[in-house]
């Protein structure tokens, strides 16, 4: 008895009429109704982009997944071919992340952590990241937006990136 009393009196004094108010600093406050909280392709072209990359990486025979992420690294699409690995889904998104953390391409960032230590700490330290060739910035003008990661194709990333880039020129032209 005394736990369901102590339940009700904490749902009680957690009531949306309590007098107490907490802000989880959700909705930010400068959100507007009706505006996306990240910058990002439309659902749509994500979709395209996403199916052009599988398409590409077919056409080679490799089985892959791909996705799009917008400016906070969120999903907008991702897809994965009949066959294609678990893994092959989670190296697209690493990939992605490593390009909405450092804005660079995937194999960018990839180089430079060969030659700066401090870069591939402070990356390894995100423990998100893969920074292999596979993933390409979604830009609108020189604005970050989101990126493309294809995760999949025998390593080490390269035949990724052709696919990744197959499948950002699809939409290329329609980015705003």
């Amino acid at each position: 008895m005394l736990g369901l009393g102590l339940a009700a009196s904490v749902a009680w004094s957690h009531s949306p009429s309590s007098s107490t108010s907490v802000d989880y600093g959700f909705p930010p406050a400068d959100f507007k109704r009706g505006e996306p909280l990240a910058r990002g392709p439309e659902a749509r072209l994500a979709i395209e982009a996403v199916e052009a990359a599988l398409d590409a990486c077919a056409k080679s025979g490799y089985k892959v997944a791909a996705v799009v992420v917008n400016s906070k690294d969120e999903p907008v699409a991702l897809l994965k071919a009949d066959g294609a690995l678990r893994i092959a889904v989670e190296s697209a998104e690493r990939k992605a992340f490593v390009v909405i953390w450092t804005k660079l391409p995937s194999a960018a960032a990839a180089e430079r952590v060969k030659t700066d230590l401090g870069f591939a700490r402070a990356l390894a330290a995100t423990g998100r990241a893969l920074p292999s060739a596979g993933a390409l910035p979604i830009k609108v003008g020189d604005e970050v937006i989101g990126a493309i990661g294809v995760g999949g194709a025998p390593p080490p990333g390269e035949r990724d990136e052709v696919c990744a880039r197959a499948g950002l020129a699809k939409i290329a032209d329609r980015l705003r």
